[in-house]
């Protein structure tokens, strides 16, 4: 079994995770940008870490003051990687570690912030890229699930006030996520933050076996200056 270490500093934060890649997913640079909208966290907050994978958000969260945070997953390997961080970083009695399908597990909790970071990449794409393990399910052929689910389930686990931060992107079909978004949070969406990020090697070699899945729009790419890119978008909503 592969296992690796990485630390961060965020927020004023630092922090260590134990990494299974392959086998659960590692925090990416998704996961970097929405961890800098964490930083005005209320100390009395209830938080749900929905998609945990290591327990980035969920050992981030419980640093930066939450009173009590829920990680979740639908993988048992997951849980269990998450619970040995909270260990690792002296923080496990603040966060509890519940393995099922999205809020499934959570039945009636609800929460001030919904950190949601699902599986958001188009199912064939996802299945040719290396970072994806092979025992997690593959999103929707578009894309969008479970990343629609999340959201049309966390609207109801949030506390009057609270708010749901969702990252989607162009690797999928962004139009479909970003039109259920606003249908179900209308005036009470907006965008955090934009960022272009560069086509790796791997990635487009993935993308030259997806030209039907680009063709069709699930997927779309930038171009700037000669060079690849795909696009992040992170967006807050609120109820």
């Amino acid at each position: 079994m592969e296992m690796t270490e990485k630390s961060w500093s965020i927020c004023g934060i630092s922090f260590s995770l134990e990494l299974w890649p392959g086998r659960v997913f590692v925090p990416t640079t998704v996961s970097e940008v929405m961890a800098e909208h964490l930083s005005e966290l209320p100390k009395d907050a209830v938080v749900i870490d929905m998609g945990c994978g290591a327990g980035f958000f969920a050992v981030l969260a419980a640093k930066l003051g939450a009173a009590k945070v829920y990680a979740v997953d639908v993988t048992a390997q997951a849980v269990e990687l998450t619970k040995r961080n909270l260990i690792r970083n002296g923080i496990a009695e603040k966060v509890e570690v519940l393995c099922g399908n999205l809020f499934e597990p959570l039945k009636q909790v609800k929460a001030n912030l919904i950190i949601i970071d699902v599986s958001g990449i188009a199912a064939k794409l996802a299945r040719l890229t290396p970072w994806y393990p092979m025992s997690i399910a593959a999103a929707s052929d578009d894309g969008t699930e479970p990343t629609i689910s999340a959201l049309r389930e966390g609207r109801k686990h949030l506390f009057p006030g609270g708010r749901l931060i969702f990252p989607f992107c162009s690797l999928a079909n962004e139009t479909r996520i970003l039109q259920v978004a606003k249908e179900l949070f209308q005036t009470n969406l907006r965008p955090l933050s934009e960022k272009l990020l560069p086509v790796t090697q791997q990635l487009r070699a993935a993308l030259d076996q997806c030209q039907d899945v680009m063709e069709k729009g699930w997927v779309s790419l930038a171009e700037r200056r000669g060079k690849k890119y795909w696009l992040l978008h992170l967006y807050e909503a609120a109820v």
